[in-house]
């Protein structure tokens, strides 16, 4: 048995293994495996992170009849999803077969030269000064837009950022599961409760929640997630100090149509800044998609999304949530709401990128 490891970064995120008993057998898989047409997603983020923008688009490929791949070293073994697609903790499979398209979301040069392919994929979802503590990203990055076949950004700060590298570069906003969150009510109702879904992260500004929660303090705020990181734990248990802050912890992608249905509007309460600028928020389309009126702070990629109420300041925040609650039992505003995201699905998405690829097939 021979074993190849794989780098990024200074750390090994895969190793590819295989053996034979001899070379006639080895042939004969190389041969089989060679034809097939996949998608890979190597080792990056995690499969039981909440659905990110990878996990969507490899589903859209596997229901598309392409055999996708999504690659977590954390797993024990091979499963399989839904019908062709596949999780796995191994890279092993994928040395013989020369059909691959790889889709990469970060720069990882050793995985390229390792991994055969006919298509290499360069997707950018985040500005380069998130990964300023990553020694040599901006020359790996700029190296990667280069190289690829097809590069892809989420945002159109991205777009801007990154074309003087490279004039072909395809805009891919983030977009919805339309099947899924289209099924929730949009029957009149007001419980007041207010709602977010998504990671608590560093980008999340802290302050503007808690102003709100005390100057909304008979509206309950209801936070589905994970605490992105340790240092964060204080900020939410700061915020579990108002009695009507509500944290239902991290649930899975398939249940959050059901927590919606308790929720009457929806909120992003993101900080202004250079790495916001370039961010395509998925909870977005998917609070559209189940029919929510969406308060929001400014930030470029949202700025002229139709309905969205934007706020530039903690009192226009609060005074925009109130807004919001006059117009949520309209129910023919919230199906325009609806109807919005329905072109904004990942399907779509998918056929905005098919193209492309096979242009390089």
């Amino acid at each position: 048995m021979k074993t190849e490891k794989i780098f990024y970064n200074g750390r090994m995120i895969g190793s590819i293994r295989y053996s034979f008993f001899n070379e006639e057998e080895e042939e004969e898989y190389q041969m089989e495996k060679e034809n097939l047409l996949q998608i890979i997603y190597p080792p990056t983020i995690s499969w039981s992170m909440e659905w990110q923008r990878p996990h969507h688009i490899l589903r859209q490929f596997a229901k598309h009849g392409f055999n996708a791949f999504f690659v977590d070293p954390n797993l024990h073994s091979m499963i399989q999803i839904e019908e062709n697609f596949f999780i796995t903790n191994s890279l092993s499979y994928f040395r013989y077969n020369k059909q691959n398209i790889l889709y990469l979301t970060l720069p990882i040069p050793d995985l390229c030269n390792e991994i055969p392919y006919k298509i290499l994929w360069y997707d950018i979802v985040d500005d380069e000064e998130i990964f300023n503590h990553i020694k040599n990203f901006k020359d790996q990055h700029q190296e990667m837009i280069l190289k690829a076949d097809i590069v892809t950004v989420s945002a159109k700060k991205l777009l801007e950022r990154n074309l003087k590298y490279r004039e072909d570069i395809l805009y891919l906003p983030n977009a919805c599961d339309w099947d899924l969150f289209s099924k929730v009510s949009i029957e009149k109702k007001n419980n007041k409760r207010i709602g977010f879904i998504g990671s608590l992260g560093h980008w999340l500004d802290y302050d503007l929640i808690d102003y709100c929660l005390k100057e909304l303090n008979d509206y309950n705020f209801i936070f589905i997630g994970r605490i992105y990181t340790d240092k964060l734990n204080d900020q939410v248990e700061k915020l579990k100090e108002n009695k009507n802050f509500i944290y239902e912890g991290v649930k899975s992608f398939h249940s959050l149509p059901s927590y919606l249905e308790q929720i009457d509007i929806c909120i992003i309460p993101f900080k202004k800044n250079k790495i916001t600028d370039a961010v395509s928020p998925i909870k977005l389309f998917e609070y559209y998609a189940s029919g929510k009126l969406v308060v929001s702070t400014y930030f470029d990629e949202i700025k002229n999304f139709p309905f969205l109420l934007i706020a530039r300041n903690k009192k226009e925040f609060v005074k925009q949530i109130q807004r919001s609650f006059a117009k949520v039992e309209d129910v023919d505003l919230r199906k325009q709401i609806r109807e919005i995201a329905k072109e904004e699905s990942w399907n779509n998405r998918f056929h905005k990128i098919f193209p492309k690829i096979m242009e390089k097939i």
